[in-house]
């Protein structure tokens, strides 16, 4: 079966339709800088359409078009290519920007932010560049747990978290918060995507009341709420396999007897999940319910 919902989230799907579009309407060359979405057979899509790929602004000739990624852009990027005189297509997630413009709004309002997520994710990296002082940024239970709350007393705290941080870590973190640092005041703003807490709650729902005992996992491997999904399926003690693509589930053997779960990426294509289902199906790996 399918978990849905499966395939381009709409903030994924929105700047996937951009892509295209702006490849239709542009006599000029377009380009691509750096990955328009976590998604090798997205991104490849797109080259087949005439997108050319480039990884720096400097990459790019004065009066091309340049697609941006839609985990957003970093401010000195913007820079530097209006000084290159290029024409930029924002595709940043709305749930993304309407994050940063948080972000933003707290730190001149006097909070100090402590952040949830990955510093070296292109959605945090951008959120962070927008900023005038360095946020706290926390990505494991095992960097805020030796952190030195005590200073922090009696001071305006504002907890944001990356769009697809893992609901799990952000609820342990909340947890220890409150039993360590009690004394510490802190506003938290719920700042996940709802499309992502969706997938992962319809999984772990998925799991328990059609007794899944295995899951695949579709999705990129550089996509931070695929390997959540992952991660959680995991904690569920299924068996669980993370694939890009139906091509690497040859390296598997299925038996009869599983009763098989598939759950998508955000950033997943839909073609890549019903070519993961036919594959599947191909082989009678799925049941009735599929």
């Amino acid at each position: 079966m399918v978990i849905e919902p499966a395939g381009f989230c709409p903030g994924v799907k929105r700047a996937f339709e951009l892509a295209l579009q702006t490849l239709k309407e542009k006599d000029k060359s377009v380009y691509l800088l750096g990955d328009l979405v976590h998604n090798r057979h997205a991104v490849v899509k797109l080259q087949e359409e005439g997108v050319q790929f480039a990884e720096k602004p400097e990459e790019i000739p004065p009066g091309a078009t340049v697609i941006t990624r839609s985990h957003g852009i970093e401010q000195d990027t913007i820079q530097k290519l209006q000084k290159r005189g290029v024409t930029i297509v924002d595709t940043t997630c709305p749930r993304v920007k309407k994050v940063r413009d948080l972000a933003q709004e707290l730190e001149g309002k006097g909070y100090i932010l402590l952040i949830l997520g990955n510093s070296e994710h292109p959605e945090i990296r951008s959120l962070l560049s927008f900023l005038k002082n360095r946020p706290l940024v926390f990505k494991t239970e095992e960097e805020w747990s030796c952190f030195d709350f005590s200073p922090f007393r009696g001071k305006k705290i504002a907890v944001l978290t990356q769009t697809t941080f893992p609901r799990t870590l952000f609820e342990a973190f909340l947890r220890w918060k409150d039993e360590k640092w009690p004394q510490v005041v802190m506003e938290v703003f719920h700042t996940l995507c709802a499309e992502t807490e969706t997938r992962q709650t319809n999984l772990t729902r998925k799991i328990k009341e059609e007794k899944l005992t295995t899951v695949i996992v579709v999705g990129g491997q550089k996509s931070s709420n695929t390997a959540s999904l992952f991660l959680l399926a995991q904690r569920e003690n299924v068996r669980t396999v993370w694939v890009e693509g139906w091509e690497e589930l040859t390296q598997e053997v299925f038996h009869l007897s599983e009763k098989i779960g598939i759950a998508s990426g955000a950033s997943t294509p839909d073609w890549i999940v019903k070519q993961v289902f036919d594959w599947l199906r191909s082989r009678s790996c799925l049941g009735e319910k599929a």
